[in-house]
Order: C-alpha cells, then sequence, then structure tokens
C-alpha cells in the first residue's frame, strides 16, 4: 500500500490545500533538528518592490534604483552623469553604487530633477546610505550662490580628486557651463574587495540625541565653505552626525552611537514651502521615523544648468565615501505617513537558507520531494511519486507547490 499525501487510505477524507517540501526520515527527529529543518525551510517575509507606478507618482520627480550600477532615471529619462560606477549588494540584495571619496566619486544629476526645487517650493529627497566614512562627504546637494545676493557660476569642468578639505576656489577657477562635470576617473573604480567588517559594539550609555546636540546656526564668513542659498545633506566628521544645509543655515543633527551604521539607512528631508500653503517646516527622517524638525524660511536659488550632485557638493568638494541605493526626488513635502511607507516598501528581506544539496540530515533520509514545477519527483532517491504532476501555486519560499483540491479527488 502506498503512502498517500492529501487523502487517507480509503480514499475518503479529501484535503483542499497546498503541500510543499515533504520530508520523510527512517529516524525520530528531535526537537533541535526540527528547528534546523523549520528555519532552513521557512518563507522570507514578503518585501513590497517599488511598484511600476511609483510611489506617490503624481509628485515624483526622479528615481533612481541604481540597477547594475547604471545612473538611470527610472520615471522620466533625467539620466545622471556617469552612466556606470562600481557596485556593491544593496539594502534589498540588489545593487547600490559604491562612492569612494579617494577616487573622487559621485552622481551628477540634470538640471530638469531640480529646476522647480527653488525659492521655497514644496520638496522631498530621500535615499538609502551605507556610511563607510564619517568625512564630512555629502550625500546630496543641489542650487546655490556664492554670495548672498547673486548666483555663483555652474559646475566647474575639471576635478583634482583630494582627501582634504579645502577652502572654496576663487571665482576665476570657475567656467560656466551648462554640461555635467567632465571629471571621470582615469580608469573605473574597482569595487573594494570583501572583507569582514570589524564586530560591532554599541557604545554604552549613549542615547538619542537631545536638544543639545541639535542646533541651529547662521554661517560665519569664515565658516563659508557651502554656497549660500543652496540646500543639501552631508554626514559629519563623528559618528551618527548629520548637517543640514538649508540655504545660509546649518542645522547639525546627532542620530547617536547606538546605531550598527554598517547596515544600509534610509534619509529623507523634506520641505513644506510657505507658497504652497505650508508651514515653511523643514524636517529630517531617519530609517522612516522623524528625528528632526524646525520652521525655516528658504530661497533656493537653482541657476539653468546647474545640476544635482550625489556624493559631493556643488563645488566638487567633501566627497563621501558610502554606498547609495533608492534616490526619490519629490516636488512636495511628504509627510510622516508617507515617509514610513517610502521606508517600508524597500526594507529588506532576510536571508533564506536554501535547502542544500546534500540534504538535511541526509543519514536517515528516506525521501524527499520539493514538488519543483508541480513534480512528484524524490529529489533523494528515486521513489517518484503518482501523478507525475500536479497544478501549482507559488511555494513558502517563492519556488512552486502542489495544489490539491478535495472537489477534484486531488492527491
Amino acid at each position: 500500500t502506498a503512502m498517500r499525501l492529501g487523502t487517507d487510505a480509503t480514499y475518503d477524507r479529501p484535503l483542499t490545500g497546498a503541500l510543499d517540501e515533504a520530508y520523510i526520515y527512517a529516524s525520530a527527529l528531535d526537537a533541535s533538528a526540527v528547528a534546523v529543518l523549520y528555519g532552513s525551510v521557512s518563507a522570507a517575509p514578503t518585501v513590497t518592490p517599488v511598484p511600476t507606478s511609483h510611489l506617490f507618482e503624481g509628485s515624483l520627480v526622479a528615481y533612481y534604483p541604481f540597477v547594475d550600477g547604471t545612473t538611470q532615471d527610472a520615471h522620466h529619462t533625467w539620466h545622471g552623469t556617469p552612466e556606470t560606477l562600481a557596485t556593491t549588494e544593496g539594502r534589498d540584495g540588489g545593487t547600490a553604487i559604491v562612492l569612494d571619496a579617494d577616487h573622487g566619486d559621485s552622481v551628477w544629476l540634470p538640471w530638469e530633477v531640480v529646476r522647480d526645487l527653488d525659492g521655497d517650493a514644496d520638496r522631498t529627497v530621500c535615499l538609502w546610505a551605507r556610511i563607510d566614512e564619517w568625512n564630512g562627504g555629502y550625500l546630496f546637494h543641489y542650487g546655490g550662490s556664492s554670495d548672498p545676493g547673486s548666483y555663483a557660476p555652474t559646475l566647474q569642468e575639471t576635478y583634482e580628486p583630494t582627501v582634504e578639505e579645502t577652502a572654496a576656489p576663487s571665482y576665476e577657477t570657475w567656467v560656466p557651463t551648462t554640461a555635467p562635470p567632465s571629471y571621470v576617473p582615469s580608469s573605473a573604480p574597482t569595487p573594494r574587495p570583501t572583507v569582514p567588517r570589524p564586530t560591532y559594539h554599541p557604545t554604552l550609555g549613549s542615547s538619542p540625541a537631545g536638544d543639545a546636540t541639535r542646533r541651529r546656526r547662521r554661517l560665519t564668513h569664515d565658516e563659508q565653505t557651502e554656497l549660500y542659498a543652496s540646500f543639501g545633506l552631508r554626514v559629519g566628521t563623528e559618528e551618527g552626525d548629520l548637517v543640514i544645509i538649508a540655504d545660509s543655515t546649518q542645522a547639525a543633527v546627532s542620530l547617536g552611537r547606538h546605531i550598527d551604521w554598517r547596515d544600509f539607512h534610509h534619509f529623507c528631508l523634506t520641505y513644506d514651502g510657505p507658497s504652497r500653503g505650508g508651514n515653511s517646516a523643514l524636517a529630517l527622517y531617519f530609517d522612516g521615523e522623524r528625528s528632526w524638525q524646525e520652521t525655516i524660511g528658504l530661497d533656493t536659488k537653482i541657476e539653468e544648468g546647474r545640476w544635482m550632485s550625489l556624493g559631493m557638493d556643488q563645488m566638487m568638494s567633501y566627497p563621501l565615501t558610502a554606498a547609495l541605493d533608492e534616490v526619490y526626488i519629490y516636488a512636495r513635502a511628504l509627510d510622516a505617513s508617507a515617509v514610513a511607507v517610502l521606508y517600508g516598501s524597500v526594507s529588506a528581506a532576510p536571508t533564506v537558507t536554501p535547502v542544500p544539496t546534500s540534504h538535511l540530515f541526509e543519514g536517515s533520509l528516506v525521501a524527499y520531494y520539493p514538488f519543483v514545477d508541480g513534480t512528484t519527483q524524490d529529489a533523494h532517491h528515486t521513489w517518484h511519486g503518482t501523478p507525475e504532476t500536479l497544478a501549482t501555486t507559488e511555494g513558502r519560499d517563492g519556488g512552486t507547490a502542489i495544489v490539491l483540491d478535495a472537489d477534484h479527488g486531488d492527491s
């Protein structure tokens, strides 16, 4: 008498359901073995992909997923320069781009991306980043004027990469142009070799930053190394510190030392401009939650032809060492709930350990039926089932499972 799945020996109790991963052993697995078997084939939580009709598409200006290291805009066709960069594994197992300050790596996004994000216009810039060095580098930056009353010239055409912080170049060194920066490293940067990162040990006694570490200050003349009337976000020189650039105001925000910065984290900077009925709120969101907010009047200056930069500032200084992924740019201030949706939609799924070729606890394994493509083949021996195939549905790991319908007498 054959063993049956989906009914009993008398065919009187058919089952309606879906089956997957049938293991049969000639030993009694103990609790720890059952736990291993369960964990090896447990389903990964569903990751909501970014839909073809992008999230909050009505106000979406551009979206850069950096697929295979390309800098293409998946929403319009406002592609970045250079066309490709070195890659690393992204926050969801895909690809993210690698920026190395020593190579002067950066991405420049066309003027069309930011042309309507000037003055006190609503705006949101969101991205995922893994910060590799806290060197003062820019996550993003656009706009600006070299003095409080006039526009600055556009991007200089050449750039000599340096890891040292330098003063702003003089006016004579800038050459107005409507083209993107022409600097390209002599050879494409290669990904850094994969090496284990040091074990993470949180700093004991750390706590979320209070008012004392969240401060807003006016730039003095000596501190004016950023452009006036620009907008951006850069990392600080201490782990966990960020600096918001909002016209001639800097806001320093400390996110704390208790965060594992070896992972990707989500950053969103929003501004709710008064000209469209907003309350002038400038807000920073970190990993889906608001970390800082202040009321600030903005008048961001953007000269036609000035591109947005990722990985350094508009004067081609303050390069960033990091990995970037999933850059979204909106022409409105996303509210807290929208930012939370955007953060949650691209969160990474835990890794699922596949069933190894040498099956688990193989010494006592009698048969194993993974039901690949609906077949009833035994993947361990050759004791295949009958019928040879059945209808399928999506299985517990995204593969296939067989479907049993009691009305059809499936078994």
